[in-house]
């Protein structure tokens, strides 16, 4: 019967384009907005407020909600922090102060862009725009824009939500911190610790 023979030919060429077509790609996800696992990084940091610059490199330890953040060189703030986020209290001290003497304070807004991930910005500025992949500090991490009328925010964020850049600009102020290394070994627990002789006082 080739009339039949011709039909069914005719219904697998116009069916065998369909069947070759790639399935449409997944829309690209937003890493997570905080860091997830534990690392230490060198980080360099700068700040511009209306004209008056600082910079500086510092060295940052986080795991379990215990951050660390000392300064290694610059002209920024020669305080270390060390913060216990499941206690929400911090330590503030100068390592090379002679009379030992480290203060206990609140959390505030102390925490450096890379340890506490960008979830507070999202809250306040809505969900960022994705554009596109970064390498730093040999990383591969997303690029998170956000921009309103007042303020700009890019970010770079890996896949295991730490933020290896973070830009803001609004009125006159510009910061920005960038990773110069990055190591996923947790951090030897006495990091988070004083450093032997000194004392905290506060709340």
């Amino acid at each position: 019967m080739p009339g039949r023979a011709g039909h069914m030919a005719f219904l697998l060429t116009a069916l065998a384009p369909c069947q070759l077509m790639p399935a449409p790609a997944a829309a690209q996800a937003l890493p997570p907005d905080h860091p997830t696992v534990a690392f230490s990084a060198e980080y360099r940091l700068e700040r511009d407020n209306g004209g008056w610059f600082a910079w500086g490199r510092r060295r940052l330890f986080v795991e379990d909600g215990k951050v660390r953040d000392e300064l290694l060189d610059g002209d920024l703030d020669p305080a270390t922090t060390i913060t216990d986020g499941p206690s929400g209290k911090m330590l503030v001290f100068d390592p090379e102060d002679p009379d030992r003497q480290a203060r206990r304070t609140g959390l505030g807004p102390a925490l450096p862009s890379m340890a506490r991930g960008y979830r507070a910005v999202a809250e306040r500025l809505g969900p960022p725009k994705l554009a596109g992949e970064r390498q730093i500090a040999g990383q591969s991490c997303t690029r998170l824009l956000w921009e309103t009328s007042a303020e700009r925010q890019e970010w770079c964020v890996t896949a295991q939500g730490i933020a290896l850049s973070a830009w803001r600009h609004a009125n006159t102020q510009e910061s920005r911190s960038e990773a110069l290394t990055l190591d996923l070994d947790p951090p030897d627990p006495a990091v988070f610790e004083l450093p032997a002789g000194f004392t905290a006082h506060g709340d």
